[in-house]
């Protein structure tokens, strides 16, 4: 996996500096097909807690917290709770945290 994000073959996503894979990502580098969140997550209307947001990204309430102050995490407040959507989240993944894969020219598997 190293080798592969460090020959930019495979995207991944840098949070809280922790280097994060998507599950899409990987499906896309086996597959050579284009393959999008909402393929494989069928709810992105749901909203998550901060800490099911933490358990969702695979790292801690507080880099979460950090995120939100740092990056302006998009959030909704509902009274004092805070939810995240999952739409909102992924999209926001994609613009500030994605690292992008190089297009590769050949079609041979790397």
């Amino acid at each position: 996996m190293d080798r592969l994000r460090y020959q930019r073959a495979l995207s991944y996503y840098r949070i809280g500096g922790t280097v994060r894979f998507g599950p899409w990502d990987l499906i896309e580098f086996i597959s050579g097909r284009p393959v999008y969140p909402e393929q494989i997550i069928t709810n992105t209307q749901r909203t998550l807690t901060k800490q099911e947001l933490a358990r969702f990204l695979c790292v801690s309430v507080r880099t979460v917290e950090h995120l939100i102050q740092t990056h302006g995490l998009w959030r909704r407040c509902v009274g004092r709770l805070v939810r995240f959507r999952v739409g909102d989240v992924l999209s926001q993944l994609a613009i500030s945290f994605r690292v992008q894969a190089r297009a590769t020219t050949s079609t041979e598997p790397p």
